[in-house]
């Protein structure tokens, strides 16, 4: 009779009755069962280590996904606050260019007026030159607004195209 040395599971068959055997030969293998429970223990504990990080990660990622979800809604607010400051300066820009364009219309009367006193000596020279330059500065000035019309209009099609934001209020 063979006994074995310790609890366990015959893992590979043993020989049948009556086949023969050689001295040292392998009879069969006993897996200790100690073995497998300290095995299957560690295996759980690993699994509720996974279950832990799991759960922890499944957190990361509500959290995350809350968090982009403010930044989306904090984008288009930005983005609706800045399309409303481009369009109050366009708004701005517009009444500017119409008093430029008003200023250089006055300017424009005023240096023709003086041309023709000019032709009769009721006008000098010089007070001539001085509504040339008056009527310059006003050209220089139309022009300067209708650039700042243009790019607060660019700036407005970017903002509802692409969903940029230029400057806020604060910033310009």
């Amino acid at each position: 009779a063979v006994r074995a040395p310790f609890d366990g599971v015959i893992q590979t068959p043993s020989k049948q009755r009556a086949q023969s055997v050689l001295a040292g030969e392998t009879l069969m293998e006993v897996e200790s069962v100690r073995d497998k429970r300290v095995e299957l223990a560690r295996l759980r504990a690993r699994q509720q280590s996974l279950s832990g990080r799991r759960s922890a990660l499944q957190d990361q990622v509500a959290e995350l996904r809350a968090l982009a979800a403010e930044f989306r809604v904090r984008r288009d607010k930005q983005r609706d606050i800045t399309a409303r400051f481009v369009s109050q300066k366009r708004t701005q820009a517009l009444a500017s260019r119409i008093a430029a364009e008003t200023d250089l219309a006055l300017r424009t009367l005023r240096r023709d007026r003086a041309m023709a006193l000019k032709e009769r000596n009721v006008v000098s020279r010089v007070q001539v030159e001085d509504l040339d330059f008056q009527l310059a500065k006003a050209r220089a000035q139309l022009k300067r607004e209708q650039a700042t019309i243009d790019t607060l209009a660019i700036e407005a099609e970017a903002v509802e195209v692409l969903g940029l934001a230029g400057p806020t209020p604060a910033e310009a």
